[in-house]
């Protein structure tokens, strides 16, 4: 069976630079995706009660085509509203 999850939002981030802002606004754990040897975070935020999981992504490889995939495959995997 596979893994689908609901998400709030999908975060990519590509520097090292941009890893270490986005992984300082939220305590984050790290998710294990079976069959994937992606780096993926995931966290809660409650606004007005209401929980909000949050996923960010490791993108690797720089361009284009590296980045339409992963976006793809998170969005099949996550479902993310934004």
């Amino acid at each position: 069976m596979e893994q689908r999850f609901r998400t709030f939002a999908l975060l990519t981030f590509v520097t090292d630079v941009e890893k270490e802002q986005i992984l300082s606004l939220f305590d984050w754990e790290v998710l294990n995706i079976r069959n994937d040897n992606g780096t993926y975070y995931n966290t809660v935020i409650v606004r007005d009660g209401i929980k909000l999981p949050i996923v960010a992504v490791w993108q690797r490889e720089k361009g284009s085509i590296a980045s339409a995939t992963l976006v793809m495959k998170c969005i099949d995997l996550f479902h993310p509203e934004y």
